[in-house]
């Protein structure tokens, strides 16, 4: 199993976990809900010994749709967790094991590089995309001519201007570093392709798998 895998596994485990929590475990779940139907009371209204009314008791439907036993789903939520364990640590090992790129960085040290890069290569990319701009607005002026107050007004002309040095230096700088954060990026994807986790830390389940999946299956993963 590669590191990619190993990341997908990690999102399925976590996603599996949530399934269980939310849906599986959910507290309505498992609760009986009874409506008692106390339909004895309508006798006091009938002196009639052939009309009589019986209570009956009625069980709601459980919200436990596939009957699953809660029991079980804690112990495939403890399975879960030690999968996830494993897989952490075996991931853990492998990215602090890489040389990548003519740094030769770990995992997270090219992780965060690129990001970084990025960043101010989409802020260089802000800057380069500037070109100039102009726009009016009105200012109001009062004043007394003669006996009368006048209100006059003259157009004021904003126009920004990008400094052309920055701009081109911001399309140099995004240039170069948009390059070189895909190519730590490339670097990344390649190794997380090449490199081998040990054989223990892939879950038995297959990658597709749900709970239900699981469910069905647990006794065959822990035997």
């Amino acid at each position: 199993m590669n590191l990619k895998k190993a990341f997908q596994y990690q999102s399925k485990i976590a996603g599996i976990q949530s399934e269980l929590i939310n849906t599986g475990m959910r507290s309505d779940n498992f609760l009986i809900v009874e409506e008692k139907h106390k339909r004895s009371e309508l006798n006091y209204y009938f002196n009639d010994d052939t009309r009589t009314y019986d209570d009956e008791v009625r069980r709601k439907k459980s919200n436990n749709i596939k009957e699953y036993d809660f029991g079980k789903l804690v112990q495939i939520y403890h399975y879960l967790t030690a999968c996830h364990v494993k897989l952490a640590q075996a991931i853990s090992n492998v990215k602090d094991e890489m040389k990548i790129g003519q740094e030769e960085l770990t995992y997270d040290a090219a992780v965060l590089k690129a990001t970084d890069l990025r960043k101010l290569a989409q802020q260089c990319q802000l800057i380069a995309s500037k070109v100039e701009q102009e726009s009016d607005s009105l200012a109001y002026l009062t004043f007394t001519q003669g006996t009368e107050r006048v209100q006059a007004n003259y157009t004021i002309t904003v126009t920004t201007t990008p400094e052309k040095e920055v701009v081109d230096k911001a399309r140099e700088a995004c240039e170069k570093y948009k390059e070189e954060a895909n190519d730590i990026s490339d670097a990344i994807e390649a190794a997380s392709l090449t490199c081998r986790l040990p054989q223990e830390a892939e879950p038995r389940f297959p990658i597709t798998a749900d709970l239900d999946y699981i469910y069905k299956r647990f006794e065959k993963y822990v035997g």
